[in-house]
């Protein structure tokens, strides 16, 4: 158990709500960038003391989890303690939007950042993210006995409502270094925090009631593109298991330089997603 500050500012956050029209059209493809989601640096500051209370359970979150790759997982977690916003997807303006996910260089331990109930906004640091990790590695993954364990801390945010699960992962995704040493951006986020990541499934290929594919995703100077695409029949498949692999892509793959695939995905195992990474385009503006 850990006593974590989380600091807010007085006024209120208030939610802008966007355009739900990302989720029923996943043909759109502009990336909005995390950086230019800040709070107002100039308002004062109160510390509000929250219990953060770790949960180990094998049963619901996984064992066997790996230490080394949990541990590797934890260190991509910034300790930055500046107060942000974190958000469900579609329902406002965040600086993060959920659902959000660190992933170990090897796929195999994640970190989910969780909402309880119909939490649609919370303050907290992602420091506040970071010990909770720690102390999830120490008391569910480290040591001897029932150990290996993933687990839920609960209690994050300015009003409890935000936690944190540690579980294991098992991507499908190869990586391979880009034709001609092709240059590009060291990962792929934009895409993560823009995209469209629904748990209801959907049917993907050809038809009148299907997502048409291929489909591209791609940030704003389109110096990384993730092509949805599909061999044969239409499958059924969700939006929120494409972000998952493409999540995997960037932590194992476009993070180091390399471009990667995620594949054998959807309910006939053939869905891929290629990310490839390039020079920037020339983009008009109007």
């Amino acid at each position: 158990m850990r006593l974590s500050v989380t600091f807010f500012t007085i006024s209120s956050i208030f939610v802008t709500v966007l355009s739900s029209v990302l989720q029923s059209n996943p043909s759109l493809n502009r990336a909005s960038s995390l950086s230019n989601l800040t709070l107002p640096a100039n308002l004062s500051t109160v510390a509000v003391l929250n219990e953060t209370t770790i949960h180990c359970n094998g049963d619901i979150y996984r064992r066997h989890l790996f230490e080394s790759s949990c541990m590797n997982a934890l260190m991509t977690i910034p300790t930055d303690r500046q107060p942000a916003s974190f958000g469900t997807r579609g329902m406002g303006q965040f600086y993060i939007d959920l659902p959000f996910r660190w992933i170990s260089d090897d796929g195999r331990c994640v970190f989910d950042i969780y909402t309880r109930g119909d939490t649609v906004v919370d303050i907290a640091s992602m420091n506040d993210f970071h010990d909770a990790a720690e102390d999830l590695v120490r008391e569910c993954v480290t040591g001897r006995g029932d150990f290996k364990k993933g687990g839920i801390a609960t209690g994050i945010g300015r009003q409890g409502r935000l936690g944190l699960i540690m579980t294991s992962y098992n991507p499908s995704v190869r990586c391979f270094e880009p034709p001609g040493g092709r240059e590009g951006p060291e990962d792929c986020h934009d895409i993560l925090s823009f995209m469209p990541a629904t748990k209801g499934y959907q049917r993907f290929g050809e038809g009148d009631s299907a997502i048409r594919l291929p489909l591209e995703l791609h940030n704003d100077d389109w110096s990384c593109v993730a092509k949805v695409d599909i061999r044969g029949a239409p499958a059924v498949e969700s939006w929120y298991h494409i972000w998952e692999e493409l999540v995997a892509v960037e932590g194992m793959c476009t993070s180091f330089g390399r471009d990667g695939t995620a594949y054998a995905l959807g309910s006939r195992r053939n869905i891929l997603v290629d990310v490839t990474r390039g020079a920037p385009r020339n983009v008009a503006t109007s």
